[in-house]
């Protein structure tokens, strides 16, 4: 007898399988952000423009951000709690995280905009 019980044939594969499948999902979550599924911006709201179901965003960086208002949620998270607002909301001097999603086509999927300060 080797003095080993059976159960370690199970248990060091299963450990070296284990080891080798994290890098590999590791790998797979930091392509999805190369990828350019989600762009984060943070600025200073320099426009607001509101046409009909589309709204424009003009950050002081010179980010210009066109969508349609049906794909935008507004956050305001100035205060003690987080309140959902529309576009009418957003006003020129506000500080804000733009924060982009993307499907793999490149286009988009949602806009959420925070409103900070």
């Amino acid at each position: 007898m080797s003095g080993r019980s059976p159960a370690w044939r199970f248990v060091v594969p299963l450990i070296a399988l284990v080891m080798l499948a994290v890098p590999v999902i590791g790998q797979a979550k930091s392509t999805a952000k190369k990828s350019g599924l989600m762009k984060k911006e943070k600025g200073t709201l320099s426009a607001v423009d509101i046409k009909g179901s589309d709204v424009t965003l003009t950050l002081t960086g010179g980010a210009v951000i066109s969508i349609p208002a049906a794909k935008l949620k507004v956050i305001d998270q100035r205060g003690g709690k987080r309140k959902k607002e529309t576009a009418s909301f957003l006003s020129v001097g506000q500080k804000v995280i733009v924060k982009t999603r993307t499907n793999p086509k490149g286009e988009v999927r949602t806009v959420k905009v925070k409103v900070t300060g």
